[in-house]
């Protein structure tokens, strides 16, 4: 993980999403320490509600316990939206009932997963646009 490089645009979009009314969690499969330590070193946790990771859930993505973390913070949330690169992220989703984004996913591997894509972006400035 110290190989990582900052997405772009997504410090923006982070940025942005509270101010459409959106609260924001990374769910991740890395422990708490790399995830941490990545969120910090692009500053992006100060733009997060939620961190959960693998020290959080009973098992991994495509697992969807990540969610059920999700919905223990926010009980009353009426719409969940995922949003990530690879077909754990939409099986997950889709496992736990939750439209799926796909962001540079590879769609041929999401389709043969059999993952349903609510939207699909390449930009992370495209994400409001799509979460609307």
């Amino acid at each position: 993980m110290e190989q990582a490089v900052l997405e772009p645009h997504a410090a923006e979009a982070l940025e942005a999403l509270p101010q459409l009314g959106f609260v924001t969690a990374i769910w991740t499969n890395n422990d708490r320490v790399v995830a941490d330590f990545v969120l910090s070193r692009f500053d992006l946790l100060r733009h997060l509600d939620l961190v959960v990771t693998r020290d959080d859930v009973t098992a991994l993505k495509p697992d969807p316990d990540g969610l059920r973390v999700v919905r223990e913070r926010w009980p009353d949330a009426k719409h969940i939206v995922m949003v990530g690169d690879a077909w754990v992220d939409g099986v997950a989703a889709q496992a736990g009932g939750i439209p799926f984004i796909a962001y540079r996913a590879d769609a041929t591997e999401l389709e043969r997963r059999g993952v349903v894509v609510a939207a699909s972006i390449d930009s992370l400035l495209d994400l409001p646009v799509a979460l609307a």
